[in-house]
């Protein structure tokens, strides 16, 4: 039986999608009143069929609200089973409670789950504890075969010398990313870097002690926003004597001043995939992840 594949505004990854399966494109009638209120009605026959939505959420937002209808609107329809992609998850960052702050991984959590759907596909998550608030069955991919074999096709001269390689982790919590990369790419030379805040200037100062002369480093982490993280890291490791700096991040969420703060960075190529659908400057080398994303739900 053919999957329909449904998206409220993720075009390119959908449509990268379907060209590789012999899926089809759904398509529902969305509209946005003048008092806000959000109208939802499938257009395709869905009866009895297997559908996959495509969207990625950013925040708590019409966007969010629009897929909740949607999937309503494909019950109705004698949809047979609903399975949602989620390419980026926002709030999955904020998993445990701080003197009294809201959980709000746990909190979208809740409200996807009340949907009801069959399964969920999500995709390089950041914290991979807010996974457990969820009560309807999921996956989490990681980008770790897209970023490698982009690498082996576009760095092929870089690659062939393994000993001038190493892969670094920006901080702990990106070990386990950083580590997929290493393996995947059989770079045997891997460092973890630490930070701390400087109070006085409010600028994250990098730990990193390594003699990284003429060496190529390869940063890997899962969001990008300001790009500060990256930056800092990168400015030690030019301290340290790097060649070549190559970002590989999975979600390019770029908020303000993130590529000036990057493209002051010497040596510095950022690489980063498509879970968010966005125009992003030349600057960034942007990678398709929809392959891996077949391989899940095919």
């Amino acid at each position: 039986m053919k999957k329909i594949v449904f998206t409220i505004n993720q075009t390119k990854l959908t449509e990268s999608i379907i060209s590789k399966t012999s899926f089809i494109r759904g398509e529902a009638s969305i509209t946005t009143f003048e008092d806000k209120e959000i109208f939802v009605k499938v257009k395709t026959d869905v009866s009895k069929k297997d559908i996959v939505i495509i969207q990625s959420v950013f925040s708590l937002d019409e966007e969010l609200y629009k897929v909740l209808l949607l999937v309503d609107s494909l019950k109705q329809s004698g949809a047979s089973s609903i399975t949602w992609v989620i390419p980026y998850l926002g709030y999955s960052r904020q998993g445990i409670s701080l003197e009294g702050e809201a959980i709000s991984a746990k909190v979208m959590a809740s409200i996807i789950d009340s949907a009801h759907l069959d399964k969920l596909i999500v995709f390089d998550v950041h914290n991979i504890e807010s996974l457990k608030y969820f009560a309807t069955p999921i996956v989490n991919i990681y980008p770790t075969k897209c970023f490698a074999d982009y690498l082996k096709t576009n760095y092929k001269d870089v690659l062939k010398d393994k000993n001038n390689l190493c892969v670094i982790s920006p901080d702990a919590g990106a070990v386990n990313r950083a580590l997929a990369i290493k393996e995947a790419l059989g770079i045997s030379n891997f460092y973890v870097a630490s930070k701390h805040r400087n109070a006085a200037d409010s600028i994250d100062v990098i730990n990193l002690d390594a003699n990284l002369e003429g060496k190529t480093c390869i940063l890997v982490d899962d969001i990008i926003s300001t790009g500060l993280t990256l930056m800092n890291n990168s400015i030690r490791l030019n301290e340290l004597g790097a060649k070549k700096i190559i970002g590989l991040v999975t979600h390019p969420v770029i908020s303000n001043h993130c590529t000036d703060n990057l493209n002051s960075i010497p040596n510095l190529e950022v690489i980063v995939g498509n879970t968010i659908e966005k125009e992003l400057p030349n600057y960034y080398q942007n990678i398709d992840i929809s392959n891996l994303i077949c391989e899940v739900i095919k």
